[in-house]
């Protein structure tokens, strides 16, 4: 899976700026940017943990992690 792509799909689910997306987990600004655009891969553990903390945080009925790596 392209790990981008997971990023912002998960900032979307959450309907949140990639600013106040960046600034709600603590990454840096810049840094998430980079993943967005391509210029830099987040750590498949990283994107795991973004994507329970993104389900749980802005949980619909239907909302579950997303599965980069087939292990969840």
């Amino acid at each position: 899976a392209d790990m981008s792509n997971i990023a912002r799909h998960l900032r979307q689910r959450a309907g949140l700026t990639q600013k106040n997306f960046s600034s709600l987990y603590g990454i840096p600004m810049r840094t998430y940017q980079a993943w967005e655009n391509g210029e830099a891969t987040p750590p498949e553990y990283v994107i795991q943990l973004l994507s329970r903390a993104v389900a749980e945080d802005f949980a619909a009925k239907d909302a579950k992690p997303v599965d980069p790596v087939g292990e969840l």
